[in-house]
């Protein structure tokens, strides 16, 4: 019974502490206050400033035109020589997407957000580079492979065309090299159709390749934040 007695001067005594000191208490916090509100006011603001784009397909199946692993290093090293000033970076690369978000923290979001557009533009030009690189060796392919067909086919015609001749001579007239070179010319018609055959399907997937090949475009412009999102948000709001 005496220890909460005691416990309970002890919390009169405290509370007659506060009560006594309240206004000093109170000083100190409104003081806390406006010195962090000032910092926030005087401080300079900070925007973000993002930023996303889709690296285009290759030929080769689905794979990128180049690698986003590639890409994001490339941004972040300043490979491409835009990002000059240090602003603060991050880039990121989604797992199994070819998706490159970029964002920038900077007190100069116009300027930040032209380099970015800047950045967005040289890495769609280096890939619509290799884009067509890759079109213009697959166009090169797909030529030569009609080449191919249209010679196969003018060939065959001319077989076809002794054929017939040979055909028109009467079964018991033909001499025995007349016949073998009948029998010989039925066969390689069947070859040169086997292999124009074989060179359509060639052409077919290359086509189909040509059709997969996707550019780099940006999926999401350079944007700057509405509000500032430093030094402090809620003060910001």
């Amino acid at each position: 019974m005496e220890e909460i007695k005691e416990e309970e001067i002890d919390l009169k005594d405290y509370l007659k502490i506060i009560l006594k000191r309240k206004w000093l208490i109170l000083g100190i916090g409104l003081t806390v206050t406006i010195i962090t509100f000032l910092f926030s006011f005087f401080s300079p603001k900070i925007y973000e400033i993002s930023t996303s784009i889709e690296i285009g397909k290759s030929f080769e199946g689905s794979n990128p035109l180049e690698n986003p692993i590639q890409v994001k290093t490339k941004i972040e090293e300043d490979i491409y020589k835009e990002i000059q000033e240090k602003f603060d970076l991050k880039v990121e690369n989604p797992k199994n997407t070819n998706l490159i978000l970029i964002k920038v923290e900077s007190k100069n979001p116009e300027k930040a957000e032209k380099i970015l557009e800047e950045l967005n533009k040289i890495i769609l030009e280096d890939h619509q580079k290799k884009l067509e690189d890759q079109i213009s060796t697959l166009s090169k392919k797909e030529k030569i492979i009609k080449t191919k067909i249209s010679s196969l086919n003018r060939e065959k015609e001319a077989i076809e065309e002794r054929i017939k001749i040979l055909e028109a001579i009467p079964p018991q007239k033909r001499t025995l090299s007349e016949k073998f070179f009948l029998s010989e010319s039925r066969e390689k018609i069947e070859w040169k159709e086997q292999e124009i055959n074989n060179l359509q399907e060639e052409l077919l997937s290359l086509q189909k390749q040509i059709a997969t090949l996707q550019p780099t475009k940006v999926i999401k412009e350079p944007t700057i934040s509405k509000k500032p999102i430093k030094p402090n948000i809620i003060l910001n709001t």
